[in-house]
């Protein structure tokens, strides 16, 4: 494995296993997407994977976009970009005339027509490779799955063999076995069959009238009668030209609607008598030894593609007739979206939950472009002229090629961890979704921070209880004591080690209050110690503080140098020092015993937009944990100890300066204590909460 899109091997969740049933196109890119998004796969083919059909295929920019962010370009193996569409009636008059060039101005990605066995080999190669983004596909050829349980996970192989995994995905093409589950709708012949084949740009260069038969570069011609029509295209570098003709379903005995079913070339040049000769002259160079014909089928809409651990993909849940191309493309789209849908860290759990929301982002689309191909194939009125209107086919094209499914998708996941995982924290900005910090992680987990460490420096004094008490947000807050004095601690707090900060850490100094107590509306009291500022040097922590559990936040630059019997740090703003912290006599005491007013006490306000002096938010909040964050590991105690407050003006310090003066104000009357606790397992105050 290279490049894994996070650390898979030591993640607290480890990757799903995702079981795909077929290893088409659809089942190829789904495995490739999931591989990209962190989960591991395995694909289980009936066949032997000894060839894939030989035969060209449509890529749409809603395909080709995608396809690209899974790391696979299909101009490496010759794919043509589209650049004209010509139609003429089966009289050879030109009816239709589409520059793609012009019209793909507004797309995001190009129009190619590539040949299926250059794709499917991409496709496998890029998921099954040793390199690249994350946990390479296991492919199982030769191993038809014979029946599944969507509750318990688990598929059961013809030499009864049974799998387990996390999640199972029906990608085994329109005639799904697998489909059985959801359903007994099958697909019915839509009254069309089509043959195929290939004819090699040399070959028709040997034609006498070779300029009159062979279109140009990039450019897709068709002929159109009533009721049949040819459609021809290049793919391989403009050296090959691929061939559809469809027509009304000839009556055969046993309908064979498989995609390899010889056909004969005699009937062919049958059916599409009356055509121009170019025509003709290009259908008799079909090779009868490798000419096919197969039976077109269709399936209306089916209620649901996902129960408990399933779900269907492509064919297996909307089959597509041939007329826009779009077959492949959206089996392509549903396999994106199962990556977006489930990146790395999603618990086995939710895989019911986030399959439904698959559901929810694919199935109308599907089923609108399935629409579109159905009226894109019907049969001509004879009595309107020029065959299909150029309007509709440039409408049809808007719809099918416009669209994003990776931004779809990525919308539709974020809208739903906002309705049904509600219990997140959301910060701004919105627009990403949930923002991590240190009481979640964006995976399911939370963290642990076993391996965090503090060390914690507390400078706790005697102060005059009517200047603290001046700190004090509102009436409701107070020091319940008929002394004048107080006391007041400046703690300067460094952490490492955080898991939230990939394992690294930030420091703050806070200002705390002790012996406060705040009087509820109901005349009950809450008690501990007041936090009035904290000022941190990292923004991260400001921020989730802040917004999150209503901390009184700042940023200062802070800077500090520490021996073996001595410390000294100081508070600044662009080298404008405002406040110095020192002890000096450092020696190992013993550990202190937990603080009476261990709560902290916080006031969270956060303004009105455009209303000075309005808040939007205005409450006080309770975090029930110790000045100390975590467990003790060493006490240290100081025999002297110094702070330094300096009064700053606007100049020095411009966002500071009232703080300054606010605390240069309290009078340090003597050191009450002066310790240093280093210690382990830092605390996320996950349980603050709102007092009222």
């Amino acid at each position: 494995m290279a490049n894994p899109p996070c650390n898979i091997d030591t993640a607290p969740c480890p990757a799903l296993h995702f079981l795909v049933v077929g290893g088409g196109l659809g089942g190829l890119t789904a495995a490739l997407s999931l591989r990209r998004a962190g989960q591991r796969v395995t694909i289980f083919e009936q066949s032997r994977f000894a060839s894939e059909t030989g035969a060209a295929i449509n890529v749409p920019p809603n395909a080709t976009g995608l396809l690209l962010h899974l790391g696979v370009d299909l101009s490496t193996s010759g794919a043509v970009e589209l650049q004209q569409i010509t139609g003429y009636d089966k009289d050879g008059n030109a009816v239709n005339n589409i520059n793609i060039l012009a019209v793909d101005k507004s797309w995001q990605h190009k129009y190619l027509l590539a040949h299926r066995v250059d794709l499917h080999s991409q496709l496998k190669d890029a998921a099954t490779s040793a390199n690249g983004v994350g946990i390479p596909v296991v492919l199982k050829p030769a191993s038809r799955v014979s029946k599944l349980d969507p509750h318990r996970t688990t598929i059961t192989l013809d030499d009864d063999t049974v799998v387990t995994g996390d999640a199972i995905i029906g990608a085994d093409g329109i005639h799904s076995t697998t489909r059985g589950i959801l359903t007994s709708t099958r697909p019915q012949p839509s009254g069309k069959s089509a043959y195929r084949f290939l004819v090699s740009r040399d070959a028709i260069l040997q034609l006498p009238n070779a300029r009159a038969v062979l279109a140009k570069d990039g450019e897709l011609v068709f002929w159109m009668a009533a009721d049949r029509r040819i459609v021809m295209y290049p793919t391989r570098n403009n050296s090959l030209w691929n061939f559809v003709c469809i027509l009304p379903d000839p009556t055969w005995d046993g309908a064979d609607d498989s995609w390899n079913r010889s056909g004969s070339r005699e009937d062919l040049l049958k059916a599409f008598e009356g055509f121009e000769e170019r025509a003709l002259t290009l259908l008799r160079m079909a090779d009868p030894a490798t000419l096919k014909v197969w039976r077109l089928m269709d399936m209306g809409a089916i209620d649901d593609w996902q129960t408990g651990n399933f779900c269907l993909l492509g064919d297996a849940a909307h089959p597509f007739l041939p007329h826009q191309g779009q077959g492949a493309a959206q089996a392509m789209e549903d396999a994106v979206s199962l990556g977006v849908l489930f990146p790395f860290g999603v618990e086995r759990s939710e895989v019911p939950a986030r399959l439904k929301l698959y559901q929810r982002c694919r199935k109308d689309r599907a089923e609108v472009v399935q629409e579109l191909t159905r009226q894109s194939g019907a049969d001509i009125d004879p009595s309107e002229s020029g065959g299909m209107r150029l309007d509709h086919i440039t409408e049809f094209i808007r719809i099918n090629c416009n669209y994003d499914e990776l931004a779809s998708s990525a919308q539709r996941l974020r809208l739903w961890e906002h309705t049904e995982r509600s219990r997140r924290y959301w910060r701004m900005p919105v627009s990403f979704g949930p923002s991590p910090g240190p009481r979640q992680s964006l995976g399911p987990w939370t963290w642990r921070n076993s391996k965090s460490t503090f060390i914690s420096r507390t400078i706790k004094f005697k102060t005059s209880r009517a200047s603290l008490s001046t700190l004090l947000p509102t009436p409701a807050f107070s020091i319940p004591s008929s002394d004048s004095f107080a006391c007041a601690s400046y703690v300067h707090t460094s952490l490492d080690k955080l898991d939230w900060l990939a394992g690294k850490g930030y420091d703050y100094i806070g200002f705390f209050i002790h012996g406060v107590q705040f009087v509820k509306k109901d005349g009950s009291a809450v008690s501990g110690t007041f936090l009035a500022v904290m000022l941190e040097n990292l923004a991260e922590p400001i921020l989730t503080g802040r917004e999150e559990l209503g901390f009184p936040k700042l940023f200062s630059e802070i800077n500090t140098q520490q021996s073996l019997t001595s410390y000294q740090a100081q508070a600044s703003w662009r080298e404008s020092v405002f406040l110095k912290l020192e002890l000096d006599g450092l020696r190992d005491g013993e550990q202190p015993r937990a603080a009476d007013d261990s709560r902290l006490l916080l006031y969270k306000y956060i303004p009105a937009t455009g209303e000075p002096g309005v808040a939007d938010v205005e409450y006080p909040v309770c975090a029930p944990q110790h000045l100390c964050p975590g467990n003790f590991d060493r006490f240290q105690t100081a025999t002297k100890a110094r702070i330094m407050v300096e009064e700053r003006d606007e100049r020095a310090l411009p966002s500071l300066h009232h703080v300054a003066c606010g605390l240069a104000k309290i009078p340090v009357y003597n050191i009450v204590e002066a310790s240093i606790v280093e210690g382990s397992c830092v605390d996320n105050f996950s349980g603050a909460y709102r007092i009222e």
